[in-house]
């Protein structure tokens, strides 16, 4: 069995008019004229808040002319796609603490925070960061969002919601607001639980060594802070492929990791992520919404998660073969 739902994809509310989350959005709803309540300062509700919060709000749109370009060109398309690749990829050092990557990136982020905020006391003081760097968080991607932070129809509530109620929400004073629209772009569950029965022997990747035939796609301790899901996507596809292939020419019954493999893995893991700007304390899902909690990511940069999947380590696994003889699959010896 494969999920292949993303961990951003299940929500985890008594409002009596239109509740949406993210994770389940419809798309056709009208919300202009609404009074939208938007929750979770994350990367996803920038795509919400900023959309009808103001004109700049937008994605960038590829002419016509240009993709037309491309499609005569492929080298030039393909050279475009390398620069775009290389951008991501060099961003890297600036995960790490400590290096001149990360202080530039943490000085120009918090600069343009400041700029994009119109210097406004309370928003500076409540969004900017004071005790980790960029990147703890995945950062908010959107152009347009800071600034309809303090658009004239916005208004921001930084402090945490105490209650749902049917009209609206209370904040931590019991105050309640009214609102026609609640989004909601935070509680999601990235538990990694099976959300179909399973064999009670079969739990989700790099937790137990009983896991046999149960493989997340993008699933835990992943590069979920190095930028790009859709390339993970395919590096882990590339992979359970590879893993089907051998399953299926050579008449294998199961592959379970062994658990030395799984506990050198994790011990690898936990010492080198404290080199990282994503140990440093803030909440985020890396870490279950806590400051302190695990951090469910992968030990290194997305170029080196992308060669190690393409080279799989079978030698990590306990194989049992249908016929109880590895080399059954020659069988009659005419073909394999």
């Amino acid at each position: 069995m494969v999920p292949g739902n993303d961990p951003l994809s299940k929500a985890s509310i008594p409002f009596r008019e239109s509740l949406f989350h993210t994770a389940r959005y419809e798309e056709r709803f009208d919300l202009k004229g609404k009074r939208v309540d938007v929750i979770g300062p994350t990367w996803i509700t920038a795509g919400f808040a900023q959309k009808y919060a103001g004109k700049d709000g937008a994605n960038l749109e590829y002419s016509e002319e240009g993709k037309a370009g491309w499609r005569r060109d492929p080298g030039k398309y393909r050279q475009y796609r390398k620069m775009i690749e290389d951008g991501i990829n060099v961003r890297y050092m600036a995960v790490l603490r400590n290096t001149a990557e990360s202080q530039k990136g943490n000085e120009f982020s918090y600069g343009e925070m400041h700029r994009k905020l119109g210097g406004n006391p309370r928003l500076v003081d409540k969004i900017i960061p004071q005790n980790f760097n960029v990147g703890c968080r995945r950062p908010t991607p959107g152009n347009g969002y800071l600034e309809a932070l303090v658009g004239e129809k916005t208004t921001v509530y930084t402090e945490n919601i105490r209650e749902i109620t049917p009209k609206g929400f209370k904040d931590q004073s019991g105050q309640e607001y009214d609102c026609d629209v609640i989004i909601c772009a935070t509680g999601f569950d990235t538990s990694y639980r099976p959300r179909v029965p399973t064999d009670p022997r079969i739990v989700p990747r790099h937790r137990s060594r009983e896991h046999a035939q149960l493989l997340y796609i993008h699933g835990t301790v992943h590069a979920h802070g190095t930028r790009c899901y859709y390339t993970h996507f395919d590096y882990d596809e590339q992979l359970l492929y590879s893993k089907d292939q051998k399953e299926y020419t050579q008449h294998i019954r199961r592959m379970t990791p062994k658990g030395s493999v799984i506990q050198d893995f994790m011990e690898h893991a936990l010492v080198y992520l404290p080199r990282t700007c994503w140990a440093d304390p803030c909440t985020s899902w890396f870490k279950q919404g806590r400051s302190d909690g695990p951090t469910v990511m992968w030990p290194g940069s997305r170029l080196a998660f992308s060669e190690a999947v393409k080279s799989p380590r079978w030698e990590g696994f306990d194989i049992q073969y249908h016929s109880g003889n590895r080399f059954g699959f020659l069988g009659s010896g005419l073909y394999v």
